[in-house]
């Protein structure tokens, strides 16, 4: 949809309130501002999608949620209006809500009651810099991919350029500054200088968007930028090696042969400790305050060290194991099935994979042979169920009539599907939540021959996870 032509100083509220709306409006209004006003996150997006807006000043209460959610919807989009400045006006006056706010990104911070002539001059202040900034135009700006991003930077070493160069990707977000064709400054969360540029480096793409300005100040690096790629691209490539080693973030891990030195950084043991208890790499990289090349460099040291090793992912081996037990079961029913020993011995068997065409039915009641187990579990009860009783209608047509269903707790279900070639499938649904004493009593039904289906749901995300962990 095509923007409204531009009005400079065009404000917006966004309040709940009817009486901040117009109160702030009348100040603004008064200081030579255009006023516009929502109520909602969901209104302002909407506005914000067809209109270009100077600055946005939201209260606290919005009417479907607060300041933070719209701060999470605007600065969290790729798109043009992500940048647009927020100036929050909140009910709490201490020092840990501004912290939260500005952090949350906004722009500014006031608390109430407001101080006319201080939120006036701020205000003023935001709109001098967005004009300044329209004075020294984006001289650049194009998304690019890994390979693309050293040319880039050479184009503007070879061209003596000074100005800004913003990147981001997602929510990584850096910021590299260039003064006669050096590179001067470079920052993106957890990295600076050199590693910075290694950081923007690793992204699967990147936005780039390069401002022309006077750089003033002191700097503590003066790069330059064809030597400094060099070593950059040679640490991406390294990374790129090691990447291929975790390529699914379900992975876990389990504790190496080796110790962990007792000097190991904080870091590290914070790592080892959470890796070793069987946290996954996903939950690795959204609980440690370290970006994820960083993050996925120091497991696999750790790995090589002897101080991790890689868990071997559930059921991985099920396929041999099965085939194994399939061949005891039918040793086992040579044994007691009057019939089948001359059966077998007329088959002339040369590997295991010719027992799959047998359709001998197990005996569990002997004590000799499990049946096969198909487990359900989830944080979901009623896509369990609906799961479960698909499977149950599923045998039961095969038949003709479904097998009784059993009871021991709330949520939990357990059952035998006979099908048509006599083959039986003992299936069990698990409650939503796995505690320790019921996973204690359930260990003891685990065997070589025993599957899981994870039914998962975004209800409960939290739930969710930890009994993927528990389970495996």
């Amino acid at each position: 949809m095509k923007k409204q032509q531009t009005i400079e100083n065009k404000i917006l509220i966004v309040a709940a309130a009817h009486d901040f709306r117009s109160g702030m409006r009348s100040m603004l209004e008064a200081a030579g501002y255009e006023v516009l006003s929502r109520q909602s996150v969901e209104r302002t997006i909407q506005l914000l999608e067809v209109s270009e807006i100077t600055m946005i000043v939201s209260d606290f209460e919005l009417e479907d949620g607060n300041y933070f959610d719209l701060l999470k919807a605007i600065k969290e989009t790729d798109t043009y209006y992500s940048e647009t400045p927020i100036y929050c006006i909140g009910d709490i006056n201490t020092p840990d809500e501004c912290a939260k706010v500005l952090k949350a990104g906004a722009d500014e911070f006031s608390h109430k009651p407001l101080n006319r002539k201080i939120f006036l001059a701020r205000t003023d202040k935001i709109v001098r810099t967005i004009k300044k900034a329209k004075n020294n135009p984006v001289t650049l700006e194009l998304r690019v991919e890994p390979g693309e991003i050293p040319g880039v930077f050479q184009f503007l070493e070879a061209e003596t350029k000074t100005g800004y160069l913003r990147a981001n990707c997602k929510k990584n977000k850096g910021e590299v500054v260039f003064k006669e064709g050096k590179i001067v400054s470079a920052e993106t969360e957890y990295c600076a200088a050199q590693d910075a540029l290694t950081e923007i480096l690793s992204w699967p793409f990147c936005h780039l968007k390069f401002i022309e300005e006077n750089v003033e100040g002191e700097f503590d690096i003066n790069l330059n930028v064809s030597s400094a790629l060099m070593d950059c691209v040679f640490e991406v490539d390294e990374f790129k090696e090691v990447l291929d080693n975790y390529p699914d973030f379900e992975i876990s891990f389990i504790q190496g042969d080796k110790p962990l030195p007792k000097n190991s950084n904080r870091v590290a043991k914070k790592v080892h400790r959470m890796a070793s208890s069987g946290t996954i790499l996903d939950e690795l990289l959204s609980s440690i305050k370290i970006n994820r090349r960083h993050l996925i460099m120091l497991i696999h040291q750790l790995v090589q060290m002897g101080h991790l090793k890689k868990a071997e992912p559930p059921f991985s081996n099920y396929l041999d194991q099965a085939q194994q037990q399939q061949a005891k079961s039918a040793m086992m029913f040579s044994r007691t099935i009057p019939g089948v020993v001359e059966a077998l011995e007329t088959m002339n068997f040369t590997n295991i994979k010719e027992l799959e065409t047998l359709t001998i039915n197990p005996v569990d009641n002997s004590g000799m042979v499990t049946l096969p187990r198909l487990m359900i579990a989830g944080n979901n009860p009623e896509l369990n169920k609906i799961f479960f009783k698909t499977l149950h209608t599923i045998a039961g047509n095969s038949m003709g009539k479904k097998g009784s269903i059993k009871s021991d707790r709330t949520h939990e279900a357990h059952t035998d599907l006979v099908f048509a070639n006599n083959s039986i499938l003992r299936l069990q649904m698990l409650p939503p939540k796995l505690d320790d004493h019921f996973l204690k009593q359930l260990s003891e039904n685990f065997r070589e021959n025993t599957a899981l289906f994870f039914v998962i749901s975004g209800l409960d995300r939290d739930t969710s996870r930890k009994n993927r962990k528990y389970i495996k």
